[in-house]
């Protein structure tokens, strides 16, 4: 993986190499965000389809700023996803070899030991949002069609339940899912093929 990065005003002029050898099941190559200022994360699945994770923060200003490349683990067939939805807060998702859908996550000092699996049966790879604080949803095509949909809301346990999704559209012939994105007042809008679908922050459901 090469790097380059821009201050606001210019482009770093070289490209860095930030290593690493990767999986052809993780095209497109990397999911990037950010949890907080000075903070960069990247997602990648492995040679040996597992889960990488590498980051650039102000604390490994030894390392030139990037830590090296962690094995999270998992053995998947999707690219990956991931979201944060507040300072140091970062969730990952991605198909395992079951075709359900399996999530880690950071809460700013280590990650979850194991991957937790989230259930369903999918035909795309996950697509995630975050609308605000304590809030996570995740949507997917299963192997019907249907575009499915998970929640986690801050507390201990995912909606509708830990391996349970709700049910959003059926009859969707594409395996593609446009990333959902977020409007004024938290209400949240997805498109998949033509269809729209609305969540607002009383997790209705159109």
């Amino acid at each position: 993986m090469w790097h380059r990065s821009r201050n606001g005003s210019a482009w770093t002029a070289d490209w860095e190499s930030l290593g690493g050898i990767f999986s052809s099941t993780g095209s497109p190559p990397a999911v990037v965000l950010s949890c907080r200022p000075v903070r960069v994360d990247i997602f990648r699945i492995g040679a040996n389809d597992q889960m990488l994770h590498k980051a650039f923060w102000d604390g490994a200003a030894a390392a030139g700023g990037w830590i090296e490349w962690e094995d999270l683990g998992g053995i998947f067939v999707s690219p990956p996803a991931a979201v944060s939805w507040g300072p140091d807060r970062v969730h990952i998702f991605g198909l395992g070899t079951d075709n359900a859908m399996w999530h880690k996550a950071w809460d700013g000092s280590a990650w979850t030991a194991d991957w937790e699996s989230l259930g369903g049966i999918f035909n795309s790879p996950p697509a995630v949002v975050s609308w605000g604080p304590d809030r996570v949803d995740v949507f997917g095509l299963g192997t019907d069609n249907a575009m499915w949909h998970k929640a986690w809301d801050g507390e201990a346990a995912w909606l509708p339940s830990a391996t349970g999704m709700v049910f959003l559209a059926w009859g969707l012939t594409t395996a593609c899912i446009i990333r959902p994105g977020m409007v004024a007042g938290g209400v949240l809008r997805g498109w998949v093929g033509n269809i729209l679908v609305v969540s607002s922050p009383a997790r209705r459901l159109q």
